[in-house]
């Protein structure tokens, strides 16, 4: 008699064979086989007697997963009377009479028994021999359940911490949320032969993470090879509650992903828009010194004695060379170009692009400010600042809406209106000089509040 087990205690293994062998020997079967599950219903031993195949080709047949669906012993002699089993009639022609008895505890299946008889029929005395070994079977099946159960337990938490690893592998290997997702989706896939279906939605389901205002909805299925879920009770879905823990720890990790992808975002964003807004700041503050000086240099050489004036002539052509590189350099690098523009499309603009933060912007623009001006600059400091208030909001935990409002103070200078509420900022929090400076330029005035709200506020000059 060939056997295969994954029982890890011989003694509980002897106790199924030998039982398995009074039953066929009682019933005076021709031939059968037997099935013990675990938990979740993987074949953790299987033995069989006078069938022509080999141990490991032996695996629960399409009748019996239609037996074990309908938890209770059939005892079959024709199978066309049972519709369901009607195509299966000539297959079994060899067989005269077949019993196949699935046994479970508290609606856990535990075993499958299968006895055949190919000249005979069973009669009843055998089917109440094989129900009297039942209570006997029932008892050691289900110290291998419970065994099992507590080998489960501890692989359970070997599989948690497995998941664990596979979450922080794939947040160190990508680099934004969906490739995160896809890196996790792989693994699970390919070391726990399920699927895991993430899906991003604006409605929750029954197992949702929640990432700002977006949910991402949680399904797992058995990936079911062998077709054998179809015909138990319990669906392929599996029940997600147990593993709530790990789902909370992922919603973490993923809301830390997502906050990791938007700072490489905006600091790509800040740094364009910073670099070009000092380069401007720095030649601006360089070139007047370098004017400052020169000034100083024309002046002092006037006050030089006549007798020096062979070394002024030889001075002189150098420091013309230094005011012409200036003026060249400034007419190549610091063009400015002055166009019409209106402010409410800038502050827009900005705006939706920086929108990464899912930060909820109220715009009150009471009226449209057209100005004409370098577009390029004013854009790249007013993005510089809006990208510092959000950074700053975005690592509140009770996060802010931003109201940003425009409109004209009598007519004679505009106004651009930045309101955090329950937020307190200061200089400090703001790389502020370089703003204030270039706004200055365009002689814009900046004025940050701070009590209980901030509010920050950009004077424009009006015609």
């Amino acid at each position: 008699m060939e056997f295969y087990s994954k029982i890890p205690y011989k003694t509980i293994e002897d106790g199924i064979i030998t039982l398995f062998k009074n039953i066929l020997s009682e019933t005076k079967s021709d031939s059968g086989s037997i099935f013990v599950f675990d938990e979740k219903k993987n074949i953790i031993f299987k033995s069989l007697f006078n069938i022509k195949m080999s141990i490991e080709s032996l695996d629960i047949g399409k009748i019996d997963k239609w037996i074990i669906k309908k938890k209770k012993m059939y005892r079959i002699s024709n199978f066309s009377e049972i519709p369901e089993l009607k195509i299966y009639s000539k297959k079994n022609s060899e067989i005269k009479e077949s019993i196949i008895y699935p046994i479970y505890l508290n609606d856990i299946l535990l075993a499958l028994i299968n006895l055949n008889k190919t000249n005979s029929l069973f009669l009843d005395k055998d089917i109440k021999k094989v129900k009297d070994y039942e209570k006997i079977l029932v008892s050691i099946l289900s110290s291998v359940y419970f065994v099992e159960k507590n080998l489960l337990q501890q692989e359970s938490f070997n599989n948690y911490i497995l998941m664990i690893d596979i979450i922080l592998d794939s947040f160190e290997k990508s680099k934004t949320q969906e490739e995160f997702i896809n890196k996790i989706k792989e693994e699970i896939r390919k070391r726990f032969n399920i699927d895991v279906q993430i899906e991003r939605s604006e409605k929750k389901e029954l197992y949702s993470i929640k990432i700002n205002n977006e949910y991402f909805n949680v399904n797992i299925e058995y990936i079911d090879e062998i077709g054998i879920l179809g015909f138990l009770d319990e669906k392929k879905k599996i029940d997600l509650k147990k593993f709530e823990k790990i789902l909370q720890f992922l919603e973490k990790i993923l809301e830390l992903k997502k906050i990791q992808e938007q700072e490489e975002k905006i600091s790509n964003l800040l740094i364009a828009s910073k670099e070009n807004m000092i380069l401007k700041f720095t030649s601006w503050k360089v070139f007047q010194e370098i004017n400052s000086a020169l000034s100083g240099i024309y002046l002092n050489i006037y006050n030089i004695k006549d007798e020096c004036q062979n070394e002024i002539l030889e001075i002189m052509p150098s420091i013309d060379r230094i005011k012409e590189s200036v003026e060249t350099y400034k007419k190549e690098y610091l063009k400015t170009d002055i166009e019409k523009i209106s402010l409410n499309k800038i502050i827009n603009e900005i705006i939706d692009e920086i929108n990464i933060f899912e930060i909820k912007v109220k715009r009150v623009f009471e009226t449209d400010i057209v100005l004409y001006i370098d577009k390029k600059i004013l854009k790249n400091t007013l993005m510089v600042l809006f990208i510092n208030l959000f950074k700053i909001n975005q690592t509140l935990r009770d996060k802010t809406d931003i109201t940003v409002k425009i409109y004209k103070e009598k007519g004679k200078t505009g106004s651009i209106e930045i309101i955090l509420k329950d937020i307190k900022i200061k200089e400090k929090d703001i790389d502020i000089d370089i703003i204030r400076q270039t706004f200055e330029n365009f002689h814009m005035n900046l004025i940050i509040e701070s009590d209980k709200n901030t509010k920050i506020q950009i004077l424009i000059p009006l015609k």
